[in-house]
């Protein structure tokens, strides 16, 4: 009996083999016109036992469908995934060859590892787009999704499998995916399928925080509400980083990036709510908030928007004192506190006395009446401004103060008060308007009192009271007293302009003498001694206005102007004038960081400007080197700098270095080629990923003895000092060059340390922790490393 079933289904089994070559040749071309890469994964763990008839069923339809010239891969997946067949089809021998290899498939595996197989079908697709791009590409997925994970050290799930893919994948549909078996399980194979194969993903960004409003100083931290809305749960798992960064509107040029926690962000697959939390700068005035989603792990997420302002205020602390209650309490706890210690002596408690009458003091002096605020001689379309020094009980913030007055004014007099904050001493500017109908009598004067409150509770102003007078005729009696005329004599006049005169000719002689040095140190400085560290030189690649225009030599424009960055806009005031409409008065800054490994020039728009660098829009501090393009407004330059290539050392995360020089360059790319030192030729040149990094080196160069290397003096000090613990626990201290080098992926630091190292390039994803430092001790002298730095040899 089993003999006889065992026939049957071998009969069946070659009827079926027969009837699908019958078909293919029917329906086959000769040559196809794209070639196709048609890959199958297959689960064969046991719960696919019930469905193995119908897997094997849909999987040899599929494998028959391939025509001449297509190449069908056969991967199976259960504890792991292996590849079963890979071949060309060149005839229908091959078809009927692979539809026996999925015959002999079994579902004898106990685990199931849904990644795995995920993992082994993309790797073969992405080889067949390394090869060709054009060809159609498709991935049949024959599982019932029933994640059984098996118990393996490492065990990879589509989360890691995202991001070890993130940034490898082409930035269109690539392959076509389908999944013919209904799925038993809910798994995370879907979310994963629909990132990896789409084209784009959008995240929107809503502001759930309105502006900033006043921050007092010193609690200058605030909460920032963010809502995302992805529009497909593939955005699951993607990481972007976030910058903040603040700009004066006080019409001073002012910006500055602050710290905002957290700087990344991982996104959900439904929509979320996010809270930044922002420091601002400990400097009063007005500024703009902005928050920049930026660098995304993933090249397919699209963020909209990618930059939110928020306005707020910055009013620094203001000087404050007790309220006389405050003082006696302060002053009653430190004389007991004296008197535990000491034994409570007759003395002790005698000085305890005083303390506390010195205290209450305070407040009450500044409770006494100040002198009168005079608003005169008033006549009619004048203004007039008086400044009053108040000192409150708390810190507020100037929205909250209010002024109070018994003045009852004419028709057409306003009096208004402005409050400021200078120096950390609050001040209120009173202002006093006559309109132009105002009619008042010689003589006229009117007498008050006006105080301050603020809206906050528990706050107190002084003085409590000032008295105000407003007087049309200085020649009137002013608080009971007789004043003398206001208008002096002719000869009283003659005495103050011969005084006057006298001054003046003496400020004269001593402003010339001013000038005079102040032209011999110009000269000397510009003529003489001008440096600058400023190298290279940009070429006109595209003008606007069609005028042919002389390369323009940053390093000789420096030395005139004896300075390390040049302004680039139409201002008549900028170093380099480019009068075109698609600049703004101040558009972009060159600026150098100068080492002993070379020179680092980088570009840096100004008030968010728009500048191009190789083609690529720079919002912040960029590097450029020998041959970048440097789009400006509507000009187009080559930056030429054909230095000697940097010596550098690259250690690896895992302890490996190499030693050799960069053949390409950009910090802000994944990978730069390299070519080892001993290097036959130029094709000998490996591509490294930064992210394989601990750090890259920079060797000293050696210079010639020079006046501009005896003047210029160590620059190593020009940054930040830090102190950079590794994830490996090695320690480095150094000054960090660049800004906002702590919240980049990777930031340049000059070591503290001299030797071999001039420059380190720190890979932010190997670091442990950064600690700011105020200043590092300053080294004895060193007569014998000062001589050697001089003529251009290492002071190791």
């Amino acid at each position: 009996m089993d003999n006889r079933v065992q026939n049957t289904r071998v009969v069946k089994s070659s009827f079926f083999i027969f009837a699908i070559l019958f078909l293919f040749f029917c329906c086959s071309r000769t040559l196809a016109d794209e070639p196709r890469e048609l890959v199958v994964v297959i689960d064969v763990s046991t719960s696919m036992h019930d469905l193995l008839d119908e897997t094997k069923g849909q999987a040899k339809q599929f494998v028959s469908s391939a025509q001449i010239g297509d190449r069908v891969t056969i991967i199976t997946f259960g504890e792991r995934a292996s590849l079963v067949e890979r071949s060309r089809i060149r005839n229908s021998y091959d078809i009927a060859r692979l539809i026996s290899v999925v015959d002999e498939l079994e579902a004898t595996e106990f685990s199931t590892n849904l990644p795995a197989g995920m993992e082994r079908g993309l790797s073969e697709l992405k080889r067949f787009y390394k090869e060709d791009p054009d060809s159609p590409r498709v991935m049949m997925w024959l599982s019932d999704d029933k994640d059984n994970p098996p118990d393996i050290p490492d065990l990879i799930t589509f989360s890691t499998l995202k991001e070890r893919e993130s940034g490898k994948l082409p930035d269109k549909r690539w392959f076509k995916f389908e999944k013919p078996l209904q799925p038993e399980a809910e798994s995370e194979l879907e979310w994963f399928v629909d990132w990896v194969s789409r084209s784009k993903m959008h995240l929107s960004v809503e502001l759930l925080t309105g502006d900033l409003g006043t921050l007092l100083a010193p609690v200058l931290e605030r909460n920032i509400r963010l809502r995302f809305e992805p529009d497909t749960e593939a955005v699951r798992g993607t990481t972007f980083s976030v910058v903040a960064e603040v700009t004066a509107e006080d019409g001073k040029p002012y910006s500055e990036a602050i710290p905002v926690i957290p700087s990344k962000i991982v996104c959900r697959g439904a929509p979320w709510e996010q809270t930044l939390r922002v420091m601002l700068p400990n400097r009063g005035g007005d500024y703009v908030c902005r928050i920049s989603l930026v660098l995304p792990s993933d090249k397919l997420l699209i963020i909209s928007p990618p930059q939110l302002s928020l306005k707020a205020k910055v009013q620094p602390e203001i000087k404050m004192i007790q309220s006389p209650v405050a003082a006696i309490n302060t002053a009653i706890r430190k004389g007991l506190r004296q008197q535990a210690r000491e034994s409570a002596s007759a003395t002790q408690t005698a000085l305890a006395s005083r303390e506390r009458a010195e205290l209450a003091r305070a407040p009450r002096r500044a409770a006494q009446p100040q002198t009168s605020l005079l608003f005169g001689p008033i006549a009619a379309r004048g203004q007039y401004r008086v400044t009053a020094s108040l000192t409150p009980t708390r810190n507020l913030t100037v929205e909250t103060l209010r002024m109070k007055s018994d003045l009852n004014l004419p028709r057409d007099l306003e009096f208004e008060p402005e409050f400021r904050v200078t120096g950390g001493k609050l001040f209120a500017d009173l202002y006093l308007t006559a309109g132009e109908n105002l009619e008042l009598n010689d003589g006229w004067e009117l007498k008050g009192d006006i105080s301050f409150y603020s809206t906050q509770d528990g706050v107190r102003i002084y003085p409590p009271s000032i008295p105000v007078k407003l007087y049309t005729q200085k020649g009137a009696s002013r608080w009971g007293r007789r004043e003398l005329d206001s208008a002096p004599t002719y000869e009283r006049l003659g005495k103050i302009a011969a005084t006057v005169k006298g001054y003046a000719l003496i400020a004269g002689k001593w402003l010339l003498g001013l000038m005079g040095l102040w032209f011999l140190f110009y000269v000397i400085r510009r003529y003489g001694f001008g440096m600058t560290e400023l190298v290279g030189s940009l070429e006109i690649v595209k003008n606007p206005d069609g005028q042919k225009l002389k390369p323009i030599n940053l390093r000789k424009m420096g030395k005139l102007r004896a300075t390390n960055s040049l302004t680039v806009g139409s201002s008549k005031k900028a170093d380099i004038v480019l009068s075109h409409d698609s600049l703004a008065d101040w558009h972009a800054k060159i600026t150098t960081a100068r080492t002993d490994a070379g020179t680092v020039v980088f570009v840096q728009p100004l008030h968010h400007n728009h500048i191009l660098v190789n083609d690529i829009a720079c919002t912040r501090r960029k590097e450029i080197g020998d041959k970048d393009t440097l789009a400006i407004g509507d000009y187009t330059f080559l930056y030429r700098c054909p230095e000697i290539q940097r010596q550098t050392i690259v250690r690896f995360i895992d302890g490996r270095s190499l030693r050799g020089a960069p053949v390409s360059w950009d910090i802000d790319t994944p990978t730069f080629e390299f070519l080892p030192k001993g290097a036959p030729s130029l094709d000998a040149s490996m591509v490294i990923e930064f992210s394989e990094l601990k750090a890259v080196f920079f060797i000293s160069k050696t210079h010639r003895f020079s006046a501009e290397r005896l003047f210029s003096g160590d620059r190593r000090s020009s940054g930040r000092p830090v102190e950079i613990i590794f994830n490996d626990g090695e320690l480095l201290e150094g000054y960090m060059v660049g800004e906002a080098g702590e919240w980049s992926k990777r930031f340049y630091l000059i070591p503290r340390e001299r030797g071999e190292v001039a420059l380190v390039l720190i890979e932010h994803s190997a670091v442990q922790n950064i600690f700011m430092r105020d200043a590092f001790e300053r080294q004895p002298l060193d007569l014998v490393g000062t001589v050697k730095n001089l003529i251009g040899r290492n002071g190791s």
